[in-house]
C-alpha cells in the first residue's frame, strides 16, 4: 500500500518536473529566438507620427525643400508653389508607417549605402513646429524591400521597411502639381476667351426644340448669331479641361507681364483662369494659372489646341 503511495507521488514529482523542464526550454527557445532575429540588439524605437504638417527634404549639401499644409493645400514656400497632393500624401504614408527592421552596419563605409554628406537625403517631419521624424536615407537594398537609413545621432545604418528612395530623392520642381485645371468639361457652363484686345464669350444653356418642346444644351456665342456646333465646341473643351501640364518651368508666373491668350473657365461651383504666356523655341507653350505662382510647359500640341481660333467654331 505505502508502496504504491509512493510511487504515485513520484510519478506526480517526476510530471511536474517534466513540465518545469519543458516550460524552461521553451522560454529558452523563445529567448533566444527573439535575440537572433534582433542579431543580438535593441533596434531603436521609432515613435508613430499621426499627424504630419510640416516636412524638409536635403539631397547632400543642396537645396533646403520644404512642404508646408496649409489651407487645406500642401505648399512649397517661400513662393507658395502648389506641391503635387499624390506625392505629398504617399511621402507622409511613408513618414507615418517608417519603422527599422535590422542593423547592418555600426557605422562602416557610409559611401557605399549612398549614405555620406554629398550623396544622402535628410528628411526632418515635423508635428506642428515640433520634429517629431529626422533621418536619413541612402540607397534601396538588392532586394528592393529596404532602404538603407541613419537616424538622426546615431552611427548605425539600418534597413528600413520598404523602397522609398524615389519619394524623398526629389528636385522641387518634381514636387509641383502639374494641375492646371481640374473642372470637368461636362461641368463647364461659361468661358471668357481675351486675346489680342477682343473677348469671345461662349454660355450653355438649356433650350427647347421647336418640334419636340424638350430642352437640351446648347451654346451661344458672343461674335455669331447661331449657336455653336455643340459635338465639335465640346470636343474642344475636353481638350483644355481637366488640364495638366508636361512640365514646371523656372520662375514665377505674373499675369501682368503680358500674354497670348487668357482663357477663363467657369462652372457652378468655381472659376479658373489660364494665361498662355509664350512660345519657347523649342516648341513648346508656357501657361500660367491665376493663383498658382508656378510656370507651366504645355507641349506643342496642347499649346495649340488651347490657342484654336473662335471663327473655327
Amino acid at each position: 500500500m505505502q508502496k504504491s503511495r509512493g510511487k504515485r507521488k513520484q510519478k506526480k514529482i517526476n510530471g511536474l518536473l517534466v513540465g518545469f523542464i519543458v516550460l524552461i526550454g521553451l522560454v529558452v527557445v523563445w529567448f533566444f529566438s527573439s535575440f537572433f532575429q534582433d542579431g543580438g540588439y535593441q533596434l531603436p524605437e521609432i515613435k508613430k507620427m499621426t499627424l504630419v504638417t510640416k516636412i524638409e527634404l536635403r539631397k547632400g549639401v543642396g537645396e533646403l525643400v520644404t512642404i508646408v499644409f496649409t489651407n487645406s493645400n500642401w505648399i512649397i514656400p517661400p513662393e507658395g508653389y502648389i506641391a503635387d497632393k499624390n506625392v505629398v500624401e504617399d511621402m507622409v504614408d511613408k513618414i507615418k508607417n517608417f519603422s527599422l527592421s535590422d542593423l547592418v552596419s555600426r557605422g562602416g563605409n557610409l559611401a557605399s549605402f549612398n549614405l555620406d554628406e554629398n550623396n544622402r537625403v535628410e528628411v526632418k517631419a515635423y508635428e506642428g513646429d515640433k520634429l517629431s521624424l529626422h533621418f536619413y536615407m541612402g540607397k534601396t537594398s538588392p532586394t528592393f524591400r529596404h532602404t538603407y537609413v541613419m537616424i538622426n545621432g546615431d552611427r548605425n545604418i539600418y534597413q528600413a521597411k520598404g523602397n522609398f528612395n524615389y519619394l524623398f530623392d526629389r528636385s522641387p520642381d518634381s514636387i509641383k502639381s502639374m494641375t492646371m485645371c481640374t473642372i470637368p468639361s461636362e461641368e463647364v457652363e461659361n468661358i471668357e476667351i481675351t486675346e489680342g484686345g477682343r473677348k469671345y464669350t461662349v454660355k450653355k444653356i438649356m433650350e427647347k426644340g421647336e418640334q419636340t418642346n424638350k430642352e437640351s444644351i446648347v451654346w451661344k456665342a458672343s461674335w455669331k448669331k447661331e449657336n455653336l456646333e455643340k459635338e465639335k465646341w465640346e470636343d474642344f473643351l475636353r481638350k483644355i479641361t481637366p488640364l495638366s501640364a508636361s512640365g514646371v518651368k523656372k520662375g514665377v508666373f505674373n499675369e501682368k507681364e503680358g500674354f497670348i491668350r487668357k482663357i477663363e473657365i467657369r462652372s457652378a461651383k468655381e472659376k479658373v483662369v489660364i494665361f498662355i504666356l509664350k512660345q519657347d523655341r523649342d516648341k513648346t507653350y508656357v501657361a500660367g494659372v491665376r493663383g498658382n505662382p508656378a510656370l507651366f510647359q504645355l507641349s506643342e500640341q496642347r499649346g495649340k489646341e488651347l490657342l484654336t481660333e473662335m471663327g473655327k467654331f
